[in-house]
């Protein structure tokens, strides 16, 4: 895998071709915050350094404390990937696991059921909705225990329209995929979740969002390559997070969080997986060189990504939590993980566009109140 930069940027950031050369790390920019000095007795107090400061998961001590035999599960986008392995991994704990396909035919002999869901089509999410609460695992629980809002694709390509009758149906299917779908799903599926909390005191619903969903973009050419998908993950980050305060507020007792992967080996970005703004050709490739340059690193990145049961590990943790954080990244600082998941130039991206912030961190000192 190609290196990342080393040295911290400082507003001016990366050159085009050194970012893309980088991969699939642009899809994992990180948020940063800073760490301070605990305030001294007399007005003013240094803010001593800026630094990244993710909530990775998997981490030691964390979860556990749930028993999810028998509890009912559904995971949207279980087909492969994430999904898949969180899946199997629950299943092993005792659950009974309920998965979504695009396509369910396509994968035989699959470890758990997958209903059809296609997050696109407004008539698709209506039916799923309708199938998956009279399923005989649903009506004989009294309801869903989990549901983890996990399905979702890259969306790559230019921010320009370079050809207009691509690029805006594509940004349609986009945000339907990234958002819209989402957000049908968890209103339909709200009550059979509270009816789970109400019963058993224990219901989660959780978000595969991205630590992309953390950066403003536009600090690089090559990031705005993501600009779709950045736009798309931020929409359903605030989605979550509001939605966690409504429930809250309204005593539902459901636990709902956001998990936020950095590069992680799936198929995302292969062949015609993605959904691309800008014209490709039937293999997913293109005959812009820069565009292409981008595409094959990073499916290269991909490929040397954290490992789907890392991630599904993390999410285990989440889920089997009493106490579930709201929001989570996956990935981690130690090795072979900080290479694979690319958390140092993740943490450089999200440096660099906190600069650009129009509410961002900086060295400095400021008054105590």
């Amino acid at each position: 895998m190609t290196e990342g930069p080393t040295s911290t940027p400082s507003g001016g950031g990366m050159s085009r071709r050194r970012l893309i050369t980088t991969g699939a790390a642009a899809a994992a920019g990180a948020s940063a915050v800073s760490l301070i000095d605990a305030p001294s007795a007399d007005a003013w107090f240094w803010r001593r350094e800026l630094v990244a400061n993710p909530n990775f998961y998997p981490r030691d001590g964390v979860g556990g404390e749930i028993d999810m035999t028998g509890k009912v599960v559904v995971i949207t986008g279980a087909s492969r990937g994430i999904g898949l392995a969180t899946g199997v991994a629950l299943q092993a704990l005792g659950a009974v696991v309920l998965g979504t396909s695009r396509v369910p035919g396509a994968h035989l002999n699959h470890p758990f059921p997958l209903l059809e869901l296609d997050l696109e089509d407004q008539a698709s999410v209506a039916a799923f909705l309708g199938a998956v609460q009279t399923r005989p695992e649903v009506t004989s629980n009294g309801g869903i225990d989990v549901l983890f809002n996990n399905a979702g694709r890259f969306v790559l390509g230019n921010p320009i329209a370079l050809d207009p009758a691509t690029y805006f149906p594509a940004l349609e299917r986009s945000l339907a995929v990234l958002y819209g779908g989402h957000v049908a799903v968890a209103n339909g599926l709200l009550q059979a979740l509270a009816a789970r909390a109400a019963a058993s005191g224990y219901a989660r619903m959780a978000f595969t969002t991205s630590v992309v969903a953390y950066g403003v973009g536009g600090t690089e050419p090559g990031l705005s390559l993501y600009h779709a998908y950045y736009s798309g993950k931020r929409a359903l980050l605030s989605f979550a997070n509001c939605l966690r305060g409504v429930v809250d507020a309204g005593g539902l007792g459901i636990g709902v969080s956001t998990v936020n992967p950095l590069a992680v080996q799936t198929a995302l970005a292969e062949g015609l997986n993605p959904i691309f703004v800008q014209p490709v050709d039937g293999n997913g490739n293109s005959s812009d060189p820069d565009f292409q340059l981008f595409l094959d690193q990073i499916r290269l990145g991909l490929a040397n990504g954290l490992p789907v049961e890392f991630a599904a590990e993390g999410i285990v943790q989440l889920l089997t939590s009493a106490s579930p954080d709201p929001n989570i990244a996956i990935g981690s600082n130690e090795e072979p993980f900080a290479t694979q998941g690319q958390t140092e130039f993740a943490e450089q991206i999200g440096l660099a566009e906190n600069a650009e912030s129009a509410y961002g961190y900086a060295i400095g000192r400021r008054r105590r109140r």
